[in-house]
């Protein structure tokens, strides 16, 4: 995101005067926020600027458009839009004809969406606060961009969790949250469902259970000096298997968790003998 002094303003603005609009935005310019502006009045011009993309909506002196009407075409069309409105004054009591501006309506409106009332007459704080929403609304548009990017690097992380050839699971507090399809066929499970919940010392044979524990209760603890473990897994089938597990920090569906990679050792001299055989050939 760039710097605030910087960001140029796409500011429109619905109201009848020209020369305060030139005004502000001059001001504006002075303060180092460049801004482009566009001038309207009506209900039926505002529904078609909001096709274009803004920043920010200043609300003056509008022919048919009250603060609750553009709070809703601007939720309509979807768009993150703070809408600052721009009465004549502030005063105690309404005036007809006029933006109410009384304290009570002022709460009101912002109940309802509205994000600052401000006099046209106080020119630097409405420009400060025109710069102060633009810089609010770069770092929601920043976190939104951050959060889909997080939600697509989870998404392929799943994936390749899905089609990974090693036998990858999570679990938390000791039970399993989720497993990959090779993990399943390693321990003879033919569904998810059966291992969702299930502690992961079901896995693990009788007489390695009690080093097992004391390995994952140092890991919890914050021990990761060693976090490999040499074990006999114990299959659905009640078969068993000489194993390697390995730990790691993780994190499944952005809550924290620990990641298990398991391999057999059987597995492991196939792969070596295959690395060794392709060395062969080469040589």
């Amino acid at each position: 995101m760039k710097s605030s002094t910087t960001d140029s303003l796409r500011l429109l603005v619905i109201d009848d005067s020209q020369l305060d609009a030139d005004r502000l935005v001059d001001e504006l310019k002075s303060m180092g926020t460049p801004t482009r502006v566009q001038l309207l009045d009506d209900k039926e011009e505002l529904t078609k600027a909001l096709r274009q993309p803004w920043d920010i909506i200043l609300l003056g002196r509008a022919y048919d458009l009250t603060p609750q009407d553009t709070v809703a075409l601007v939720r309509s069309s979807g768009k993150d839009l703070p809408i600052i409105v721009m009465p004549d004054q502030l005063s105690n009591t309404a005036v007809n004809g006029e933006i109410d501006t009384t304290p009570s309506e002022i709460a009101q409106l912002m109940e309802q969406g509205i994000t600052d009332v401000i006099p046209r007459m106080h020119l630097s704080h409405l420009v400060n606060a025109l710069r102060r929403e633009l810089r609010n609304l770069c770092f929601r548009r920043s976190q939104r961009e951050l959060e889909y990017m997080l939600s697509e690097a989870e998404r392929r992380a799943q994936l390749l969790l899905k089609n990974s050839r090693s036998a990858v699971a999570y679990f938390d507090d000791g039970v399993h949250i989720y497993a990959n399809e090779t993990y399943l066929q390693l321990f003879r499970h033919e569904s998810m469902e059966e291992l969702i919940g299930m502690p992961v010392i079901d896995l693990v044979a009788k007489e390695d259970i009690t080093k097992f524990k004391e390995f994952i209760k140092n890991y919890s603890k914050g021990d990761h000096s060693v976090s490999e473990f040499n074990f006999t897994g114990r299959r659905a089938d009640g078969s068993s298997f000489e194993a390697q597990l390995q730990l790691a920090p993780a994190s499944y569906e952005g809550e924290p968790c620990i990641q298990i990679i398991i391999q057999s050792q059987a597995e492991a001299g196939a792969e070596l003998e295959a690395q060794l055989a392709a060395v062969e050939r080469l040589d």
